[in-house]
C-alpha cells in the first residue's frame, strides 16, 4: 500500500470519527461539511477552485461520495471568508479563515488511526506466529475499513480484526475511536443518502420494504437476542415515523413465504426423525427439546401470529406473470426478488432515497453483494461541469436492497437521533459488531458442514452413528454474538478452524483413541488393584486362621485348668467336711460320752450329738461364706479374665 493511498484512508476513517465528535457538540449537517471543507482547503492550501476541483478534491481527499448539492450549499454558507466571482471561480480569503479546530480535531483522529493500525498489525503478527508483508497489510487495512464502513462482502484478516476489536474493547482510548468512527459512519451515511438537510429531524416518505426470511427471524427472535435487539431497534422507528400517517409499511413476498413453510417442514421431518438438522440458529432454537410435529405446528402459527400483529403482511401478487415486467428482471442467477423490487420500481432507481418507494430489506450477504454490483458508476459529471443553481441535478443509482443495519441508520440519521441523543443503538457498538463477524463465521462454517453431512449420508458414505456423533459435536461448536466474550477469542478462533467434517471425525477418532488408552490404563490398574486386594485377603485369612487355632489352643488350655480348679474345690470340700466329722467324733468319745450317766443317756446324748451338728452347720457356713466363697470368687474371676 503506497503512501498516498493509506494517507487517503487514514484520512477517511479520522473524518468519520470527527463526524460524530463535531455532532455531539450539537452541529447540524451543513457546519459538519463546512468544517471539513475548511479542513481541507487548509490542508491542500486550495485557496482557489471551481465547483468540480472543491467537490473531486474532497471527495477524494477522504475517500468521499458526498452529493454535489450538499457542497454547493456547503460552500454557500461559507460566504465570511469564501467568495464567488462572476466566472464561478471560488475565491478564499484566508485572513478570516478560522481552521484550528478542525486541524486539531483531525490530527489527533489522525494520530490514533496510525496507533490503532500498529497495533492491529501487532495483534495479527502474534496470531498468524509471523510477520505480515506488505501486501497483507494492505489488505489487512482495508478489512479494517471494510469492518468500520460495513462493507457487504468479505474481507481478508476479518475473524482476526473482530477478535482484535473484542480483546481490545476493556481499551478505552480504542473502543472510543472505534466507536467514533462506527457512529460518524451513520452520519455519513445520512449525507450521502441525497437527504435533504434542512428537512433531518422526520421523515415523512411512502416507502414499503420487503422482508426476507432471515429478517422475519430478526423480528420474532430465532437468530438469538442480538439480532432480536436489533430488530427491535428497526420497528421502534418505523414506530416513531408511522406515529401520525403510516406512510412505512412492512411486507414479504410469497417467495419468502415459500421458503417459511419449507422451513417448517423441515423442522417437523427433523423432529420426526426423518432427516438433519441444517445447522442453522433459526431451526435449532426452533426444533430443540421438541418431541412432536404437533409442536412444529403451534410454533409455526406463533409466528404468522407474531408477524400479523406487527402489521407485517404477505404480498402475493405474483410479478412473474406479466409479460411486460420481464424487461426489468436482473441477472438471471441472482436472487429473484431483486428483479421484484426492480420491477416495482419500474426499473428506475436515480431518485432521491426518500423517493425510492421499494425497497428489499435482507439478511443475507450474498443477496447485498449481489444488490449492490448492479449499481452502475455513477454519472454527476454534468452538473459538475454547469454550476448553475437551476441545473437539473443527477442522482446516484440506489441499490435494491440494504441490509436491517443500513436502513436502521437511514432512518437513525433522517430522524435526528444523532444530534446530542442520549440513546445510542447497541446493535451500531463495534464491539457487537465484532461478534456478530465471528458468529457469522463460524456459524457459516458450520451450516456447510450440515450440508456436507447431509450429503454424505445420504450417498452412503456415513453411517447413522457417524452422523449423530458428528451432529452433536457441531451443536457443541455453534456460537450466537451474544454467547462471544472478550475472554472466549482464541477459544471462537480455534473453533473456527476446527468446524470441518474431517477435523470433527479427527477429534473423535483422537478422543476414542484417548478413552481407549485410557479404559486400557484403567482396566490394568483394576487388575493391579484387584490382585493386591486378592493377595490381602489371602494374607487376611491367614492370620485369621492362625488367629483361630491360637485362641481353640488357648480355649482348651483355659478348658483344663477349670476343670482341674473345679476338681481342686471339691477335694478341698471333702476334707473339710472330712476333718470337722472326725473332730466332732473324736470329741465326742473324749469328751462328751464320758460324761454322760443314767437312763437317760443315749436320748441326752442324741440330743447333744443334734446339737452339735447345728452348731457345726453354723460354724460351716460361716467358713464358707468368710473363707471358702472369697476364695472360690477371686478364683472366678482369674477365669473369666483368662477367657477373655
Amino acid at each position: 500500500m503506497n503512501i498516498t493511498e493509506k494517507s487517503t484512508k487514514i484520512n477517511y476513517l479520522a473524518a468519520m470519527a470527527v463526524f460524530q465528535q463535531l455532532f455531539d457538540e450539537q452541529k447540524n449537517v451543513q457546519d459538519v461539511i463546512c468544517s471539513f471543507i475548511k479542513h481541507y482547503i487548509v490542508s491542500t492550501r486550495s485557496y482557489a477552485f471551481v465547483l468540480e476541483e472543491i467537490y473531486n478534491g474532497i471527495n477524494s481527499f477522504y475517500n468521499f461520495k458526498l452529493p454535489i448539492a450538499i457542497v454547493k450549499s456547503s460552500l454557500r454558507k461559507l460566504k465570511d471568508f469564501i467568495s464567488k466571482n462572476p466566472e464561478g471561480h471560488y475565491l478564499v480569503d484566508t485572513a478570516k479563515l478560522p481552521t484550528e479546530m478542525e486541524n486539531s480535531k483531525f490530527s489527533e483522529n489522525q494520530s490514533i488511526n496510525d496507533k490503532l493500525i500498529i497495533e492491529l498489525e501487532k495483534y495479527v503478527n502474534e496470531k498468524i506466529k509471523r510477520e505480515l508483508n506488505e501486501t497483507e497489510k494492505k489488505e489487512l487495512f482495508d478489512g479494517l475499513c471494510g469492518f468500520l464502513i460495513g462493507d457487504k462482502v468479505d474481507y481478508q484478516f476479518q475473524k482476526h480484526i473482530s477478535s482484535f476489536v473484542l480483546e481490545k474493547s476493556k481499551d478505552e482510548t480504542i473502543k472510543k475511536q472505534l466507536d467514533d468512527i462506527s457512529e460518524g459512519l451513520i452520519i455519513y451515511t445520512g449525507i450521502t443518502s441525497e437527504l435533504d438537510p434542512s428537512k433531518v429531524g422526520s421523515w415523512k416518505y411512502e416507502m414499503n420494504l420487503y422482508l426476507d426470511m432471515e429478517i422475519l427471524f430478526h423480528i420474532v427472535g430465532y437468530n438469538g437476542d442480538f439480532f432480536k435487539k436489533q430488530a427491535d431497534d428497526f420497528l421502534s422507528l418505523i414506530r416513531e415515523i408511522n406515529k401520525k400517517e403510516k406512510i412505512i409499511k412492512l411486507f414479504y413476498f410469497d417467495k419468502v413465504k415459500r421458503e417459511v413453510e419449507h422451513f417448517f417442514n423441515s423442522a417437523e421431518d427433523i423432529v420426526a426423525g426423518k432427516t438433519i438438522s441444517n445447522g442453522t440458529v433459526a431451526m435449532s432454537f426452533v426444533t430443540n427439546g421438541k418431541s412432536n410435529t404437533s409442536e412444529i405446528i403451534t410454533e409455526k402459527a406463533k409466528f404468522y401470529s407474531k408477524l400479523t400483529n406487527l402489521d407485517i403482511s404477505c404480498d402475493e401478487t405474483n410479478y412473474f406473470d406479466n409479460e411486460e415486467n420481464n424487461k426489468y428482471c436482473v441477472q438471471g442467477d441472482f436472487e429473484p426478488m431483486l428483479s421484484m423490487i426492480n420491477m416495482l420500481r419500474k426499473g428506475d432507481s436515480n431518485k432521491p432515497i426518500q423517493n425510492i418507494k421499494y425497497l428489499l430489506i435482507t439478511g443475507t450477504r450474498t443477496t447485498l453483494g449481489q444488490a449492490y454490483s448492479l449499481i452502475k458508476p455513477e454519472t454527476e459529471v454534468e452538473q459538475v461541469k454547469n454550476d448553475s443553481d437551476d441545473t437539473e441535478e443527477k442522482y446516484t443509482q440506489k441499490t435494491l436492497a440494504k441490509s436491517l443495519e443500513d436502513i436502521t441508520k437511514l432512518f437513525w440519521f433522517a430522524l435526528n437521533k444523532n444530534f446530542g441523543h442520549s440513546y445510542k443503538l447497541t446493535s451500531f457498538d463495534v464491539v457487537h459488531k465484532a461478534k456478530v463477524v465471528l458468529a457469522s463465521i463460524l456459524n457459516g462454517k458450520i451450516k456447510d458442514n450440515y450440508s456436507k453431512l447431509n450429503k454424505d449420508f445420504l450417498k452412503g458414505d456415513l453411517t447413522k452413528e457417524a452422523v449423530a456423533n458428528c451432529i452433536d459435536e457441531l451443536r457443541r461448536k455453534t456460537r450466537l454474538p451474544e454467547q462471544i466474550d472478550a475472554e472466549d477469542v482464541d477459544f471462537v478462533l480455534n473453533l473456527i478452524e476446527s468446524a470441518d467434517i474431517e477435523n470433527i471425525q479427527n477429534e473423535k477418532a483422537l478422543k476414542e483413541n484417548l478413552l481407549k488408552e485410557k479404559t486400557e490404563e484403567n482396566d490394568r490398574l483394576q487388575n493391579t488393584v484387584e490382585r493386591k486386594d486378592a493377595e490381602i485377603a489371602a494374607l487376611k485369612k491367614q492370620i485369621e486362621e492362625r488367629n483361630i487355632q491360637d485362641k481353640e489352643k488357648e480355649l482348651e488350655k483355659i478348658k483344663k485348668q477349670k476343670k482341674i480348679k473345679t476338681i481342686f474345690l471339691f477335694v478341698l470340700k471333702i476334707i473339710l467336711i472330712s476333718v470337722i466329722i472326725v473332730a466332732i467324733v473324736f470329741s465326742l468319745n473324749k469328751w462328751v460320752i464320758p460324761l454322760v450317766k443314767g437312763d437317760n443317756k443315749w436320748i441326752t446324748l442324741g440330743g447333744l450329738i443334734l446339737s452339735i451338728i447345728g452348731g457345726i452347720g453354723i460354724i460351716f457356713a460361716v467358713i464358707n461364706s468368710r473363707l471358702l466363697k472369697p476364695f472360690i470368687y477371686k478364683l472366678k474371676e482369674i477365669n473369666n479374665s483368662m477367657d477373655i
